[in-house]
């Protein structure tokens, strides 16, 4: 994975950092050494590189001119590494091991040009601590997973960075990678979504192509299988309905003379006593009648004298012979509804006698009544013109 670091390589001396627009005041000088004697031993650095060998004269002029010879911090391509404790680490693509990281002598890079190097801080970790950071790094950061825009060695920078707690790398190092990726992912994303879009959009015209296809194809057979299975559905309730129609008819039928039969003795039974019933109430009623017209007779002889009590007894004589003779009717009717071969059918002439003689018995009283109010009111006229 790490290579010792060369003790026989030349390491170049540091280089002070960038200082920007402040630089012009302080008569800044970009190629004046860094002393790293004033730093303490755990002082954790970030060596800068133009990326590419001494023969890629474009990048470094490119990055010369982004950063206006270091007095504007603006961003460049740059390739950088971490130094801590007398050793350099950086992250790359290796075919020769599964690792990306690898340990070299600071600012002593073959790939890249050494341009600078930024003081980020001290660690609180130890030698050992350090280095069993990097073994864990190591086998995280592995070389096929190398991606110059996404996943470069300023990244790991970034990351060892904060893992030794010297907080982030500065902002003008990885602007353009950070850049550069933003605009990839962005660009990615939009053709991503365009290429989703367009497949949504095919799936959706296919579905529903499939639908309407398949719609018009089985339209009328799924009209016509539904129309049969109602049809015939209603073709069996029908026949159902129809078997237990008949069934209970014919329970109807069987019953009936079983019903007729016993409603008919039920009718004679209650024929006769209703007939025995009337008789009496009509014995009882002509007594009563008879006994009241005798009574109200003797007062009407007190009263008006003989011929009027005469009239009267003659009225009751005639009330008492029609309800003897309404009882004996009602007593006939009925015994022949009990005797007869019609009994049934007859037992609605018994209740229409019975009313009727009835009602002939309370006429013929009414009318005997006002007959003899009328005559009571011509005798007190007469007796007032007197």
């Amino acid at each position: 994975m790490m290579d010792p670091v060369d003790s026989s390589t030349f390491v170049p001396p540091p280089r002070v950092p960038p200082r920007g627009l402040v630089g012009l005041l302080d008569d800044y000088d970009p190629n004046a050494t860094l002393d790293t004697s004033q730093f303490a031993p755990g002082e954790v650095f970030l060596n800068i590189y133009d990326l590419g060998g001494q023969q890629d004269e474009t990048v470094r002029q490119i990055n010369q001119v982004s950063m206006a010879n270091n007095n504007m911090l603006l961003g460049g391509i740059f390739h950088a590494a971490v130094e801590v404790y007398g050793v350099e680490w950086s992250y790359g693509f290796n075919d020769r091991e599964t690792s990306g990281v690898s340990q070299i002598a600071p600012r002593t890079h073959p790939q890249h040009t050494y341009r600078s190097t930024v003081p980020l801080g001290v660690t609180n970790m130890g030698e050992a601590e350090v280095e069993a950071l990097l073994e864990r790094l190591a086998k995280e950061w592995e070389s096929s997973t190398y991606d110059p825009i996404h996943h470069n060695s300023l990244n790991f920078c970034h990351a060892l960075c904060l893992d030794l707690g010297a907080g982030r790398i500065p902002g003008w190092v990885d602007r353009a990678s950070r850049t550069a990726s933003f605009l990839d992912q962005t660009s990615k994303t939009a053709a991503e979504g365009a290429l989703e879009a367009a497949e949504i959009a095919r799936t959706v015209k296919n579905e529903v192509e499939q639908t309407v296809r398949s719609t018009l194809e089985n339209v009328d057979e799924d009209v016509l299988g539904g129309a049969t299975e109602a049809m015939e559905t209603l073709r069996r309730e029908s026949i159902r309905a129809v078997e237990v129609v008949s069934a209970q008819t014919q329970e109807l039928a069987d019953a009936l003379p079983v019903h007729a039969q016993v409603l008919g003795g039920a009718m004679q039974q209650h024929a006769l006593v209703v007939g025995e019933r009337v008789q009496q109430h009509g014995q009882v009623l002509g007594e009563a009648v008879q006994q009241h017209a005798q009574i109200m007779g003797e007062k009407a002889q007190e009263i008006l004298g003989d011929d009027i009590a005469q009239q009267a007894q003659e009225i009751a004589g005639k009330t008492k012979e029609h309800a003897q003779a309404l009882g004996r009717s009602l007593w006939s009717r009925a015994h022949e509804l009990v005797s007869g071969p019609a009994a049934t059918g007859r037992s609605n002439d018994l209740w229409d006698s019975a009313l009727g003689g009835l009602g002939l018995l309370g006429g013929a009283a009414g009318a005997q009544a006002q007959q003899q109010q009328r005559a009571d009111t011509q005798e007190r006229q007469q007796q007032q013109q007197q």
